[in-house]
């Protein structure tokens, strides 16, 4: 799993800290309210950021998908 993961709202990005355990993640970012998927994309298993500037305010969930299979699960809220 990532080794940190963080919203950081000044620049209103999802910041992944990670050790290159798993070549990628696949990340998936869900509207709370909605049920709905509103980001799909791919991370480097080093790191990288997401932009979610363009998401309303709201909770969301974030899944991270290894390469290996292995889901890890959370939540951020941008208000």
């Amino acid at each position: 799993m990532p080794d940190a993961v963080y919203y950081d709202s000044d620049e209103m990005e999802i910041i992944i800290e990670a050790d290159g355990v798993s070549q990628y993640y696949d990340v998936e970012i869900v509207s709370d309210s909605l049920n709905q998927t509103v980001i799909l994309t791919q991370v480097s298993g080093y790191g990288d950021t997401i932009d979610v500037s363009s998401l309303p305010t709201g909770s969301y969930i974030i899944i991270f998908t290894s390469q290996f299979h292995n889901t890890y699960e959370g939540q951020f809220y941008i208000q």
